[in-house]
């Protein structure tokens, strides 16, 4: 059984917590500094676990050439704009405009 995040993850959280987009191989430098292959496999393991155990982080690139790269979620905006808006209701033409009519 695992007893939380392991030391890469903890790195990877701590590092994304300042709000920027970052790749595998940033997140590799600063996890341990050497950029080996066992490393640099171990950083997107934690990578991917990560987004599993926090769904409001994601994923991007990852295909052909471009480095997969580990997304921060957005930042809540503040004000009015933060407020839910009621969803508008729909009207289906074929329904009835009124029983009583």
């Amino acid at each position: 059984m695992s007893k939380g995040l392991g030391r890469i993850e903890r790195t990877i959280l701590a590092t994304m917590r300042r709000g920027k987009k970052l790749t595998s191989g940033q997140l590799t430098l600063q996890c341990g500094g050497d950029l080996t292959i066992a490393l640099r496999k171990t950083v997107l393991r934690a990578m991917h676990s990560l987004v599993r155990k926090y769904p409001q982080y994601a994923l991007t690139g990852g295909r052909g050439q471009t480095e997969l790269s580990l997304v921060p979620p957005p930042k809540p905006k503040r004000g009015r704009a933060n407020r839910t808006a009621e969803a508008p209701v729909s009207v289906d033409a074929t329904a009835p405009a009124s029983v009583n009519a």
